[in-house]
């Protein structure tokens, strides 16, 4: 597409700042989020457009990523955690990540191809895919075979529909620690927890009730209440994995799974969590 490099990155600025500003917080400090635009001159340039590009190659996202990597002269990528090849400044959105690409740079993984407008790259999702290897959390539409499926399961991660990942993506990307984490085995005896807030950098964040192998209940604290939710690690990528069972705000009780859950109390960080097995 015809754009001017000044305008992709007068674009791109706003998101690139706003992705950094996520990841910091939901890293708490770990991670230090660089974007690198190559100048224009390395750009591959198409007599094609990208409906064309992509519709040539019958919509096989595997085959389009690859064809366009193929395109890229430079042999540095597998320097970088993850690769956003995207044809910008166009009104028709394509794209998606995910595979295996050869390069002379080496094979990569983490990349991401995309057509349309140059502020869609909605980068705290995808690198969640590019460079951590996250889970959609929506229902894709294959999976959507009978009424009333509810598209979003779970409530509060970007994944799905959320502002911020969950305590369980963060824990798998190293951002939440083991002794950031309380895991309560089933031993029938009532205990209390003071659980911080999932965005504050100390405490413990995250309270882990494995179920049975694959399978486990989460519970966090989420503003004003405790967001309670499901992992059935059998179910596949797209089909909801992760599910939200409920949220619990102070003075209020409430059961999932044989588990009960009662908010003690709470303070400005915090709030007390009696958890019944």
């Amino acid at each position: 597409m015809t754009i001017a490099e000044s305008t992709v990155r007068q674009r791109f600025d706003l998101e690139f700042k706003q992705s950094q500003e996520f990841m910091t917080r939901n890293s708490y400090g770990k991670v230090d989020l660089n974007f690198i635009i190559p100048p224009a001159s390395e750009w591959p340039q198409l007599e094609v457009t990208p409906q064309q590009f992509v519709s040539a190659r019958d919509t096989d996202l595997l085959r389009v990523t690859q064809d366009a990597l193929n395109l890229i002269t430079r042999t540095d990528l597998g320097t970088y955690d993850s690769i956003f090849v995207v044809a910008a400044d166009g009104g028709w959105y394509y794209g998606g990540g995910g595979g295996v690409f050869e390069h002379p740079s080496g094979q990569l993984y983490g990349v991401y191809f995309q057509t349309g407008p140059a502020t869609m790259a909605n980068f705290p999702h995808n690198l969640g895919h590019t460079a951590y290897y996250f889970e959609d959390l929506y229902i894709h539409q294959y999976y959507l075979t009978r009424p009333n499926i509810d598209p979003f399961p779970m409530r509060f991660d970007i994944m799905s529909t959320g502002p911020d990942y969950s305590g369980w993506n963060r824990w798998l990307a190293g951002f939440l620690t083991d002794n950031e984490v309380v895991c309560l085995p089933d031993t029938g005896v009532t205990t209390l927890h003071r659980v911080t807030h999932i965005n504050r950098t100390d405490g413990q964040r995250l309270v882990v009730l494995p179920i049975t192998t694959g399978k486990a209940l989460f519970a966090e604290y989420i503003d004003n209440a405790v967001h309670i939710y499901e992992l059935d690690s059998y179910i596949p990528h797209g089909a909801g994995p992760l599910k939200t069972l409920g949220t619990i705000t102070p003075g209020r009780t409430a059961t999932f799974g044989g588990v009960t859950f009662n908010i003690r109390g709470v303070d400005t960080q915090s709030i007390y969590l009696e958890i019944q097995r």
